[in-house]
């Protein structure tokens, strides 16, 4: 299975009575996307609607956590979800092309950000099987395959996709940009800097991994990159595992 992260943009922000915030979000899209590989070469990868769309992936979204970035450490698990989760995501739908849904943040620093427009874009970060058959595409009939002679072409095709979480992102951070088995969308309004949030959460990483010297480990919640919320962070403990 390989890793995937599709970004997009949201909107419409609202208040809930518990104070945590809702925005209207879509997700991801089905069609043909580009990615980079190590080498600078573009690969283009479709991502049907019949998978896209499937019952089977659109149920692994559905109360998927949110997060601040993506992990370091890529996907969110039980024995990682404390320190990662800033939210939830809610009432997932999908329209044809796009699958949307509300994403609710509750971390208050989280919070702060999307009010503060710090945070205006989401990624979806997600596992999937590419099927190496290359074809084209045909956006108005749907149809796919070596044998259409119409449409965009493809050189891949995503299977089976499982989704993990879905990660707020700061504005202008849709830029192309890939690396080996982690793969960011670069379409034109999609993507991110992998270089930069690489460097990022490496720098956070280091932060996590120091240790007090009463054998308490550092928590500064792993993967965000508020820097300013750092210091503050560093100095909540939490019990060595």
């Amino acid at each position: 299975m390989t890793l995937r992260f599709d970004a997009a943009r949201f909107s419409k922000v609202e208040r809930t009575p518990q104070g945590f915030v809702r925005v209207q979000a879509n997700l991801s899209r089905i069609g043909v996307l580009e990615y980079k590989d190590a080498s600078g070469s573009v690969r283009r990868e479709l991502r049907p609607a019949d998978e896209v769309f499937a019952p089977a992936s659109l149920a692994t979204l559905a109360a998927a956590p949110v997060t601040d970035l993506h992990p370091s450490v890529g996907l969110v698990t039980s024995r990682n979800v404390k320190g990662l989760r800033v939210g939830g995501v809610l009432e997932t739908k999908s329209d044809g092309r796009w699958i949307s849904a509300v994403l609710q943040i509750e971390d208050a620093d989280a919070i702060e950000a999307v009010l503060a427009r710090k945070r205006t874009e989401n990624s979806l970060g997600y596992q999937c099987r590419t099927e190496e058959t290359p074809g084209r595409y045909d956006a108005t009939t749907g149809q796919y395959g070596p044998h259409v002679t119409s449409g965009e072409p493809y050189d891949a095709v995503q299977r089976q996709i499982v989704y993990n979480h879905s990660a707020l992102l700061p504005s202008g951070a849709a830029r192309a940009g890939s690396e080996a088995m982690i793969r960011l969308d670069g379409n034109a309004e999609h993507g991110v800097d992998s270089q930069v949030l690489r460097a990022r959460e490496e720098m956070l990483e280091r932060r996590r991994l120091q240790h007090h010297p009463n054998g308490r480990t550092v928590d500064p919640q792993v993967g965000s990159s508020r820097e300013d919320m750092m210091a503050r962070r560093s100095k909540q403990w939490s019990p060595a595992k």
